[in-house]
C-alpha cells in the first residue's frame, strides 16, 4: 500500500502545480485512488492532509513509468488548460524517472497530444514506448 500512496502523491503533485484543483482533476484523483486499491475517499484524504509523510516514488519498470506519466498527462489536461507549472512538474518527474533530457520534451508532448486527442492508453503507449527503452 505504501507504493500506491507514493504513486498517488506523485499524481497529486500535478493537481497542485497550478494552485487550482479543477473538478475534473478531483475525479481523476478519485479514479486513480480506486485503481490503486483505496477503498474509501477518507484514505485519500489522509494522504492529502499530510503529504510530507509520503516519499517520492520512482517506478521500477518502463510500464510503471509510462502508467504514471500517462496519469500525470490526464491530470494536466483535465481542466483543458496546460499550465507552465504543470509542464515543469511533469518534466521534473520524468527526469527523476531516469528519462534522458533530450527525450523528455518529445515524450511529454506525445503524451499530452494523445490525451488531448482522446487516444487510447495503448495507442499512446505504442507511440512512446521507445523512450522507456532509453532510460538512464
Amino acid at each position: 500500500m505504501k507504493k500506491a500512496k507514493n504513486y498517488f502523491l506523485n499524481i497529486f503533485s500535478i493537481a497542485l502545480a497550478d494552485i487550482e484543483i479543477h473538478p475534473n482533476e478531483v475525479g481523476i484523483l478519485y479514479d486513480i485512488g480506486l485503481e490503486k486499491g483505496f477503498t474509501k475517499m477518507e484514505e485519500v484524504g489522509k494522504i492529502l492532509s499530510d503529504p510530507h509523510k509520503i516519499e517520492f516514488y520512482i517506478p521500477e519498470t518502463g510500464d510503471e513509468k509510462f502508467d504514471q506519466l500517462y496519469n500525470l498527462s490526464l491530470m494536466i489536461f483535465a481542466d483543458r488548460e496546460i499550465q507552465k507549472e504543470e509542464m515543469d512538474t511533469i518534466k521534473l518527474i520524468s527526469n527523476r524517472f531516469g528519462i534522458k533530457d533530450e527525450f523528455v520534451e518529445p515524450l511529454i508532448n506525445a503524451l499530452i497530444v494523445g490525451v488531448k486527442l482522446n487516444e487510447t492508453k495503448n495507442n499512446i503507449y505504442s507511440k512512446v514506448k521507445k523512450y522507456f527503452a532509453l532510460i538512464n
